[in-house]
């Protein structure tokens, strides 16, 4: 019984073993691909494999964990040997494949020369292709082809061999058995040496010229060049620094100073060593002292410039001012728009310092001009205007400068429109101008800047509803206009108008009077005041065709104020409306300036 277990034990093992067996030989198969001659584990695992006979399980057992471990170890490394394997094992194949198709060609045309002859068999066989082989040489081929009785011509195109001028040659000129055409492949070979000898020849051509041209370079840089020097022509080799010049020259310059940023000297000498012109262009220190001179240049060099210290810097606003220029004149007008200005003020970290830098926008200042208005050429041009209306009087004063072509100027009370809207309608329709008189004919000098403005807009918002004119002139009352009251007139008026001739109907002095002193002093440009409401008129009515036949008999002629403005070629063009507005972006001062 015990035998019997023993023995079952055993085979259980044996089996075991056996299976651990095949899976090791598996393995080792694999290791022989990628050997260790060195390592004592692969040499066992040899001795195991080649020696069947002497294994036991218990032998098997032992080498079963070495073989495992080289496989292990090796595991990439055998991986790759098996796939190199399979490659060359594809490759291998592929190529038998191959020399049999070839074979299978030329069993075939024998076939077709033995038919050719009426399926007799050739007198003189031909060795069979898989006995020259593949790769036979063609010599062999030939000489079989001779030795079996075959003469040149007979096939042409035999085993895959022609024949030229029916003579064979030692190498075939088709490949229908994979041979290479004999004289392609003398071309090949004539060809490749051509080209070397043409790639020899133009190396050394190239070589030549790129050894001459950096000889040339050489040359040119190493030139000597001629250029003037503060007025003395110089020489030296091209590229040559000009402050090396210089010492050479012993030219000797002052250099700048360091500043403040007001311009105090700081420290002497601190500044640029010299200052550069070339050909009379200034160039800057930073330039010049690297510069290199190349010929031609007309160089001076002089004493060095001040140098400011460095500074901190911020944006500050600049708001404008009012001035005023012209001591007087019949029209005062704004010739200038007030514009916020910004500049950059420097503060010196050095001197500590406070002064203007760079203007990032220009500062605008309000100019009022004062001026007499003079028509271009001394044209004979005058206007004829006539305050405080409307009245009853303005159609009648129509009527009369109809009847000479005569244009004019009517200055109109705000009050006075809103009794007279139609007389006031009627100016327009004739040709005629209308500007404000205020809206009360208060002093202007005396009113507060709120009443001023008010004055001003009321009457220009007037005269737009009622007739359509858009206008920014004024007449002021009492002829009372100064420097504040365009002050505080916020710029809501372009043009203030005064008088050249007082005709001072207003007293009343008789007919005669009037027309006296409207012709006093008369010139091109002027300026006739007269009035058209604030009382009885009739001396007016009687003096104005009197005044208009005798300065029309002198040549004048009567136009309205925006036509006088616009004869005068320094006035500018949009004061010549009688209709010009701040422009947007300006600010209105609210200090008068020196």
């Amino acid at each position: 019984m015990a035998d019997n277990k023993r023995k079952s034990e055993e085979t259980n093992a044996r089996s075991l073993s056996d299976k651990k067996f095949h899976r090791a030989s598996r393995r080792f198969d694999d290791l022989q691909d990628y050997e260790h001659p060195a390592d004592t584990r692969y040499k066992g695992a040899v001795a195991f494999k080649d020696n069947p006979a002497a294994r036991s399980y218990k032998e098997i057992d032992a080498a079963v964990p070495t073989i495992d471990d080289l496989f292990e170890e090796n595991h990439y490394e055998i991986k790759n040997a098996k796939e190199r394997r399979a490659a060359k094992a594809k490759s291998k194949k592929a190529k038998a494949q191959k020399e049999a198709e070839a074979q299978a060609r030329a069993a075939k045309h024998l076939k077709a020369g033995a038919s050719s002859k009426g399926g007799a068999k050739p007198k003189h066989a031909m060795p069979a292709p898989h006995k020259l082989g593949y790769k036979a040489p063609v010599k062999d081929v030939l000489d079989a082809a001779q030795e079996g009785g075959a003469e040149a011509g007979e096939n042409e195109e035999f085993l895959g061999v022609e024949y030229i001028n029916k003579t064979p040659v030692t190498q075939p000129v088709s490949h229908k058995v994979g041979f290479r055409n004999a004289s392609k492949d003398l071309d090949k070979k004539k060809g490749g040496a051509n080209k070397k000898k043409i790639f020899k020849a133009v190396a050394i051509v190239v070589a030549c010229f790129l050894g001459v041209g950096l000889l040339g370079l050489v040359a040119w840089l190493n030139r000597t060049v001629t250029f003037t020097l503060n007025g003395k022509e110089e020489t030296a080799t091209a590229g040559t620094q000009l402050t090396k010049i210089m010492e050479r020259e012993n030219i000797h310059v002052t250099p700048g100073n360091l500043v403040s940023v007001s311009g105090n000297v700081l420290e002497e000498g601190k500044g640029n060593a010299f200052s550069i012109k070339v050909d009379g262009n200034d160039v800057p220190f930073d330039t010049g002292r690297d510069m290199r001179v190349y010929g031609e240049e007309a160089i001076e060099v002089g004493d060095g410039a001040n140098v400011m210290e460095p500074y901190d810097s911020q944006i500050q606003e600049q708001q404008p001012t009012l001035t005023m220029q012209g001591a007087w004149g019949s029209v005062s007008y704004i010739s200038q728009w007030p514009r916020v200005g910004k500049i950059e003020m420097r503060t010196g970290q050095i001197s500590h310092e406070t002064a203007p830098g760079n203007v990032i926008e220009p500062l605008q200042n309000a100019i009022v001009t004062n001026k007499m208005i003079e028509p271009a050429n001394g044209e004979k041009l005058i206007t004829i205007t006539f305050d405080d209306g409307p009245s009853e009087y303005t159609e009648k004063y129509l009527n009369i400068l109809a009847k000479y072509g005569a244009k004019a100027t009517f200055f109109e009370l705000c009050d006075n429109i809103d009794a007279y809207p139609d007389a006031s309608r009627a100016i327009i329709a004739a040709g005629c101008q209308i500007g404000s008189h205020t809206k009360s004919h208060s002093q202007l000098t005396k009113l507060t800047p709120a009443d001023l403005q008010s004055e001003l807009s009321e009457t220009f918002a007037k005269i737009q509803s009622v007739t359509g004119e858009e206008t920014t002139i004024v007449r002021p009352p009492y002829g009372d206009m100064s420097e504040k009251v365009w002050l505080n007139s916020a710029g809501k008026m372009s043009l203030s108008v005064l008088w050249t001739q007082d005709t001072r109907d207003w007293a009343r002095p008789g007919a005669a009077k009037i027309v006296s002193n409207a012709l006093a002093a008369i010139q091109p440009g002027s300026i006739i005041l007269m009035h058209d409401g604030g009382g009885n008129r009739d001396q007016d009515l009687e003096a104005l065709p009197q005044i208009l036949k005798a300065l029309t008999d002198q040549g004048y002629k009567f136009v309205t104020l925006k036509e006088l403005l616009a004869s005068d070629p320094t006035i500018p063009e949009d004061i010549a409306t009688c209709n010009a507005t701040m422009p947007e972006g300006s600010v209105w001062p609210t200090t008068i300036g020196d």
